[in-house]
């Protein structure tokens, strides 16, 4: 048992414009994979919508969306490559990890690519927080801002891809006891996670 390499953990967050796969896309993508507590890569992409007609106006204000700040999103297609390159093989961590996976797998055969997303391991950091703080009486609610407040975690940036997968992976170290990676970050680094870039 002491020769299993430990997986590559692959936190991950999209912001869409519909709470449902069939009638929405991916519109921003944030992924950090970690191996063996050593980040392996941080990226963020705006993804550029191709359906915007069924899009649900409020998921279009929660997220942001405009045309001149996604002028140079990668398309769905190219999206879908990241998907296959950076998922596979590893765990995938989200919050509210269903709603992630269900726009991932749609994503994936509407490009007919052949990732099984069905049968990949994954972990849910909201079920993975109920679990860990059920007996707190202080937490009694476990959406992610609610959790940010909870524990003094900025909310700036809230629901944009990256910030929110930055914060799964804060929650996730933070309910396993275990310090965080990003945690070694120098803070001269910290504008990476306003400037929408990918850092490998």
């Amino acid at each position: 048992m002491s020769n299993l390499k430990p997986p590559i953990l692959a936190f991950v967050d999209l912001e869409t414009t519909h709470l449902d796969p069939n009638k929405g896309e991916i519109v921003e993508i944030g992924i950090i994979r970690i191996h063996d507590n050593k980040i392996l890569d941080i990226v963020e992409h705006k993804v550029k919508p191709e359906h915007l007609e069924t899009a649900h106006p409020r998921a279009l204000e929660v997220n942001g969306y405009n045309e001149q700040d996604w002028s140079s999103a990668i398309s769905q297609l190219d999206c879908a490559h990241l998907v296959e390159k950076l998922l596979k093989d590893t765990v995938i961590i989200g919050h509210n990890i269903s709603f992630d996976l269900k726009f991932l797998r749609a994503l994936m055969i509407q490009h007919d690519i052949r990732f099984d997303l069905w049968r990949a391991p994954n972990i849910c950091t909201r079920d993975l927080a109920k679990n860990v703080f059920k007996t707190n009486p202080n937490v009694n609610r476990f959406r992610l801002d609610d959790l940010r407040v909870h524990f003094g975690w900025s909310l700036e940036n809230a629901h944009t891809a990256l910030k929110d997968t930055v914060d799964c992976c804060k929650l996730f170290y933070k309910c396993i006891s275990t310090p965080c990676p990003l945690d070694n970050i120098e803070r001269t680094n910290r504008h990476i996670w306003n400037d929408g870039i990918t850092y490998t």
